[in-house]
């Protein structure tokens, strides 16, 4: 897993390194600006003949005109404008600055509302002005800048963030930002990238080495891990030759009710689709007749309503139990929903419906715990904070400290699905698309989680393997059949071609 720091954990990681004589800070700019200058000049840019590099007066200005340097010896035109904000070069700034006079590289200044800045359609800007530094938001005439290199529409890549970009961890509102179609990230993955309100703006990303040694974020706790497919695919267990049915587990679901029987179909769908080895739905008639059809190797129990019938529930037989989607706002579900947080040890995946009863019945927070999963949308998730959370951020930071309190794991799902352990640790996934922002998505992921948990893996692992194959899945569906088009049924159909995906690093015998 990769880590993620806060803007301000990198840069004393880095600064303490300059610091100790390890690194000398102008090879790590030189280093940064030619890995980054290597990065465009392998880039396609079909309508860019040219380059603009937009240079403030600190070091991420001064990796710019690095870059510069470089795309200059390389033979291509390029011309910098250097953009005044108020302060003093910093050395390496002024040093590079030298550096291109002397290659007779073109400099313009523009310091405030009256310096005009033009670009040519064939030029590319180079989003140079701030970098991971900046404390507070930028100046209005800045913005201004920002605003007229979107209208340009000419293409935009930024190095290490785009300009006007806060980290969110200082707990201000943002202001004007560039808006990038492509960032080069310098050296480590940072928190503005995941969260709405700033990651936006990055576009595509990717990291760029500038040569920190190994030993240089020693004693730095990062804020988040990435989680990608070599990681998901060693926590994989192998599929025993002589396992059978009972092996693999059997997984309980409590779905559907009046009017909302799509969710429990899809929630099914996902488990069958989970490795888990028996499925049982408790559902109303009208869900278990077609899930019959649809599914002959799933077993059903047909729900008359009784709140005794829980009871039935037999905590040997169900490894793991999923409960929520499509169950209603009723009085039904919310009896059942406390039942089984007193009764049920095993592991439980609270969804939808059961989220709500939840945020009503304050007092069934107590009981939850390490056998928990919750899986809130960000509205969900609030309304178990009780009250609206006032960023993306402010919803991270609490939903941590949520989990940490209950003891359970939250799965904060978004375009950048969160596991909040209880233990304070955050998992970032990595996979997903904008295609499944559509309703259903989420039920089939609470069939996927239970099914997985029921094959006795620990609760963690066993979110992190769902959440990253539910993702997989949707982005398999999405290169088939577009994001606009594709649906949650859709998703849960590419389901095994994202076990394929996954196993295959293993070289699993089985």
């Amino acid at each position: 897993m990769r880590p993620i720091y806060d803007n301000t954990t990198f840069r004393k990681a880095e600064s303490d390194t300059i610091g100790s004589g390890v690194v000398v800070a102008h090879e790590l700019m030189e280093n940064a600006g030619r890995g980054c200058a290597d990065r465009i000049l392998a880039m396609d840019l079909p309508t860019a003949t040219r380059f603009l590099v937009l240079a403030g007066q600190g070091n991420n200005g001064g990796d710019g005109l690095v870059i510069a340097r470089y795309l200059a010896l390389a033979g291509r035109q390029v011309r910098v404008v250097l953009v005044d904000h108020g302060s003093q070069p910093t050395e390496l700034n002024a040093i590079n600055r030298e550096r291109l006079v002397e290659m007779a590289v073109r400099l313009d200044l523009i310091s405030g509302f009256n310096d005009g800045i033009e670009i040519a359609d064939n030029e590319c800007v180079i989003d140079c002005i701030f970098g991971s530094g900046l404390q507070r938001p930028i100046a209005e005439w800045i913005a201004g800048v920002a605003e007229k290199v979107r209208r340009s529409g000419r293409r935009v890549i930024a190095i290490d963030q785009p300009s006007g970009v806060l980290d969110p961890a200082l707990g201000q509102a943002g202001g004007g930002m560039v808006r990038a179609h492509h960032t080069l990230v310098l050296e480590a993955l940072r928190t503005p990238l995941f969260f709405p309100e700033t990651g936006e703006v990055y576009g595509q990303w990717e990291v760029v080495p500038i040569g920190l040694p190994e030993g240089a974020y020693q004693g730095c706790a990062p804020a988040m891990m990435l989680v990608e497919l070599l990681d998901i695919s060693g926590l994989l267990k192998h599929r025993s030759r002589f396992s059978h049915k009972g092996t693999h587990g059997h997984a309980l679901l409590l779905a559907g009710g009046p009017g909302c029987y799509g969710a429990a179909l899809l929630a099914t769908k996902g488990c069958a689709r989970s490795g888990v080895g028996l499925i049982t739905l408790w559902a109303v008639n009208e869900v278990c007749e077609p899930a019959m059809v649809l599914w002959p190797d799933v077993m059903t129990i047909c729900d008359n309503g009784l709140i005794e019938d829980i009871e039935l529930i037999d905590p040997e037989k169900f490894m793991a139990i999923g409960v929520g989607p499509g169950m209603g706002r009723t009085k039904r579900t919310m009896d059942r929903v406390r039942q089984l947080l007193t009764t049920w040890r095993r592991p439980m995946v609270l969804d939808a419906d059961a989220l709500n009863v939840l945020a009503v019945e304050r007092d069934l927070l107590e009981l939850l715990g390490p056998h928990v999963v919750l899986t809130p949308h960000p509205k969900e998730m609030d309304g178990l904070l009780g009250s609206k959370s006032l960023s993306s951020y402010d919803r991270h930071l609490r939903t941590r400290e949520f989990a940490m309190r209950t003891g359970c794991t939250v799965v904060l799902k978004g375009a950048f699905t969160a596991i909040h352990a209880p233990d304070g640790r955050v998992f970032i996934n990595s996979t997903g698309n904008p295609g499944m922002a559509k309703g259903g998505s989420g039920d089939v992921l609470t069939g996927v989680l239970a099914g997985v948990l029921a094959q006795g893996y620990d609760v963690l692992n066993a979110c992190l393997i769902a959440v990253f194959l539910h993702g997989l899945a949707g982005d398999l569906a999405a290169s088939v059949l577009g994001q606009d088009a594709m649906r949650a049924s859709d998703l849960a159909d590419h389901l095994a071609e994202a076990w394929v995906r996954l196993r295959r690093p293993l070289n699993d015998p089985a």
